[in-house]
């Protein structure tokens, strides 16, 4: 069987921003002779998202599961490496090591690189033998794509504190008991993944019920939007981070809390470029209350970004684990401020399985599994 692999040029874990030059060799290896009808180059990037949901049937009793699904292409580039002449239908490709080079200008307007529970958005080099007779051949390459979101760019806004406050009457069925009230802030809007975010929140009880706990968590909002069968939305709230705090002792009583949630390796907020696949960010504080009553909770949206605000950022430290950047420096963003570079670091929520159902016995990958990698910075605050 031939083999197949894909090098980067400069960069061997495949991370590239929006606007850079994808480039590197294929390299093919040919145990014996191989005929084919041509060898292709493709670049393609997509979104996908898929889920299913109970429908109550309209003539019987009982319900049917509806599948949801959604795509979006963002990418679709070929070129061919190996033809025929003019009057050939096919060539013959001689046992050895053949090698060929590739480029492409990635467009600035593609969205990053992700890996959802119910969707998730791909870039990949694939290298197609079609064969006379026989069914095509394929060798997916993955590679990581960022979007850059610089937070200067918004910093009289994002430098700002975000906060949320919620007023809640606990209540159960007819029993009304008092109000539970939470104010809640950060001291800025924007952030970077390698920074803490500083929590504060205060919290008024005026009900009889007593506070067992409070929750802080970071929490990656999911958007995924289906166009077949038609257009559906389903939201999912991921927790990133997450610290506990006993709450009040006392009923009628009112606290102050601080708490530290640090950000782990995340793609940066995204709303605009997929119309499949979104991601915010929010932090969110609740109370929780004993019995039965609902815990009453206030959100307080942040935007993640991948160039941080300010010199919060220092040389990365050797007690951290982190990857060295893979990025080529002459083609990472440049910052005035300078900033040490981050470092890249595989997705908080590890790999995931790269087969789909594009793909059949006769696709070979690269790796099974495969995370994207996100810039994360050394911060102090």
């Amino acid at each position: 069987m031939a083999k197949c692999e894909v090098k980067f040029d400069n960069n061997p874990s495949g991370i590239y921003s929006t606007g850079q030059t994808v480039s590197g060799q294929v390299e093919l290896t040919i145990p014996k002779v191989k005929t084919v009808k041509v060898v292709t180059l493709n670049i393609v990037g997509y979104a996908k998202c898929l889920w299913e949901e109970p429908e109550l049937r309209v003539r019987s009793y009982g319900y049917n599961s509806r599948i949801y699904k959604g795509r979006e292409d963002y990418l679709s580039f070929s070129m061919n490496l190996v033809e025929p002449e003019k009057e050939e239908k096919t060539v013959d490709l001689a046992p050895g090591t053949h090698f060929y080079t590739f480029t492409y200008d990635l467009p600035d307007d593609i969205p990053t690189s992700f890996e959802g529970t119910n969707g998730y958005i791909r870039y990949y080099v694939i290298i197609v033998f079609e064969r006379p007779w026989k069914f095509d051949q394929k060798f997916k390459t993955s590679f990581t794509v960022l979007k850059q979101v610089d937070l200067t760019i918004d910093a009289n806004i994002l430098s700002l504190p975000s906060q949320g406050a919620v007023d809640q009457n606990l209540s159960f069925g007819p029993f009304k008991n008092g109000p539970v009230s939470i104010i809640g802030n950060t001291p800025q809007t924007g952030y970077v993944s390698g920074q803490t975010v500083t929590v504060n929140a205060e919290i008024e009880n005026a009900s009889t019920a007593k506070l067992n706990e409070i929750r802080f968590y970071l929490q990656q909002i999911v958007r995924y939007t289906s166009l077949k069968p038609k257009v559906k939305t389903k939201e999912k709230a991921v927790t990133v981070a997450e610290a506990r705090v006993a709450c009040l002792d006392q009923v009628q009583q009112t606290k102050k809390f601080v708490q530290y949630l640090q950000i782990p390796p995340l793609p940066p907020t995204c709303t605009s470029l997929s119309k499949v696949i979104t991601i915010s960010y929010e932090v969110r504080v609740e109370a929780r209350v004993s019995g039965l009553y609902r815990n009453p909770n206030v959100q307080i949206p942040i935007t993640l970004g991948s160039v941080p605000l300010n010199n919060v950022c220092s040389i990365p430290n050797s007690s951290i684990s982190m990857v060295e950047s893979t990025v080529n420096p002459d083609d990472e963003p440049r910052d005035e401020r300078d900033i040490p570079p981050p470092s890249y670091e595989e997705c908080a929520f590890g790999a995931a399985q790269l087969r789909d159902d594009e793909d059949d016995e006769n696709t070979v990958m690269s790796c099974r599994n495969y995370a994207p990698r996100y810039p994360v910075y050394n911060c102090r605050e």
